[in-house]
């Protein structure tokens, strides 16, 4: 069917629950198959191509599609277009060349895509296009899009708008000229687990924006121009056990960005593996822009960052424990953990061999303890002089070890018991104006006290003149 009428379908059906099985089609102008009729079901399917149209088209609801191969269309691979109607499925397919279209995309409630292969398609891979404003449901799963936007630098492997209840699970999204996912939704609860995205040409591989929740885990970003994970969020995103590795974060807000906008009192950011191999921004940075206390950033690992480790702000109310950061920063006032917000509380956590101090304080009530800090190219641990009310101590105190500079220093007026600094080039230094050793005297090894100045401003490592 290679006339030029506008009409000329391979396979046209709109009967009310038809049923076809086993259908191979040659070259067509317009869509290879139609459905027109609600509740069909279309079994192994193959069309060669269609010069000026779709390879699938469904114009009704409750039709499945499972096992098709289309070679080449001009439109569309598959598509649910724009009717009304819903609950529409494409499934165990595959999509080679997509010449002047997004490969598979819906826009009605109940859409699902599942078991897809994109090879290459002109704009997004996959798509869910919200026009209604009304609350639709939409599932991506096990799918493969690659080579996505080979005609629009922006075009997305997966983009996502969908303002009901939506899963985005199991997918690889690959060599997309944008991001490898963008979700753009001013509602809707999302979960997005167990996903591969990588080689985001001109952009962050994933950017959430901005649902009411999010179940955000097991995915893995990599080799990213932009962020690897950026994720704005209403309501206590959970945002746990993802890796982001190598290139993630080489521009832009860093490997893992999770702000959270209106409820974050049981919000976690949890048990998280980055890795910038020495390129990246930032780790971790969390943004509580509520304040109330609850949210928890703990467990997570950050190594190789050129950028600062991990980085608690805005309104804080956060509980950080269990934290690692290793090799953090690559210039002078680059931290491994950096809190310049409020009532935070940062317990159990290690860092070591960062380029500058390896925890800096800023803000106002945040407390410290069982931390340590070690082998750092400043100090340990630095409370800079516009923090407030910080309290290092508590259960067991926090120890800084062989770090270039000072061990603790303390320039805020803090309350200090408990703590230990040893084999640092100072280890204790500060204005003296804090209330020290109240409760259990602190160690200071070397003698010095925290009325002691510190002489070194800038990191000792990697060539810095630093001492005054």
């Amino acid at each position: 069917m290679t006339g030029n009428s506008g009409t000329d379908y391979g396979a046209y059906a709109n009967g009310d629950g038809s049923k076809f099985t086993n259908i191979t089609i040659g070259d067509t102008n317009d869509a290879i198959f139609y459905s027109d009729g609600p509740n069909q079901v279309w079994t192994t399917v193959k069309g060669h191509g269609s010069s000026a149209g779709m390879g699938i088209a469904v114009n009704s609801k409750n039709t499945t599609f499972n096992g098709f191969d289309i070679t080449a269309s001009y439109d569309a691979c598959a598509a649910d277009l724009d009717n009304g109607d819903g609950g529409n499925t494409f499934k165990n397919g595959h999509c080679a060349r997509v010449l002047n279209d997004a490969a598979v995309w819906g826009t009605d409630d109940a859409f699902t895509i599942d078991t897809v292969k994109v090879d290459a398609s002109l704009d997004d891979c996959f798509g869910f296009y919200d026009a209604s404003g009304n609350a639709i449901d939409g599932t991506l799963k096990n799918s493969t899009g690659m080579s996505c936007g080979t005609g629009i630098p922006t075009a997305r492997g997966a983009e996502w708008e969908g303002t009901g209840t939506n899963s985005i699970t199991g997918n690889d999204l690959r060599q997309a000229g944008g991001e490898s996912l963008n979700v753009d939704t001013a509602s809707g609860d999302y979960t997005i687990t167990n996903n591969k995205f990588h080689d985001a040409q001109l952009s962050a591989c994933v950017i959430v924006d901005e649902p009411d929740t999010l179940t955000f885990t097991g995915n893995k970003a990599q080799m990213c121009y932009g962020a690897g994970f950026y994720l704005l969020v209403q309501s206590n995103p959970k945002v746990n056990s993802n890796i982001g590795n190598d290139a993630s974060g080489l521009f832009g807000d860093g490997t893992l960005y999770v702000q959270c906008d209106t409820d974050c009192s049981t919000a976690t950011v949890n048990s998280n593996k980055l890795d910038g191999g020495g390129n990246e921004a930032d780790g971790l940075f969390f943004c509580d822009n509520v304040g109330t206390p609850g949210a928890t950033v703990s467990s997570n690992t950050v190594t190789n960052m050129s950028g600062i480790g991990i980085h608690i702000g805005c309104n804080g109310g956060v509980t950080a424990n269990l934290n690692t950061v290793i090799n953090a920063g690559s210039a002078d006032d680059i931290q491994g953990i950096f809190i310049n917000s409020d009532g935070n509380t940062l317990t159990n956590s290690n860092v070591s061999f960062g380029i500058d101090n390896g925890i800096e304080i800023d803000g106002d009530a945040n407390t410290l303890d069982g931390n340590k800090s070690h082998d750092n190219g400043e100090n340990g641990i630095y409370i800079r002089p516009t923090a407030t009310n910080t309290v290092l101590g508590g259960t067991t105190g926090n120890t800084t070890n062989d770090n270039a500079a000072e061990g603790t220093e303390d320039d805020g007026g803090s309350t200090i018991d408990r703590n230990s600094s040893t084999g640092n080039r100072q280890d204790c230094a500060g204005t003296g104006a804090g209330n020290y050793g109240a409760t259990v005297a602190n160690v200071c090894t070397d003698g010095s006290t925290f009325a002691d100045p510190g002489n070194v401003f800038a990191p000792v490592k990697k060539g810095f003149s630093s001492i005054y």
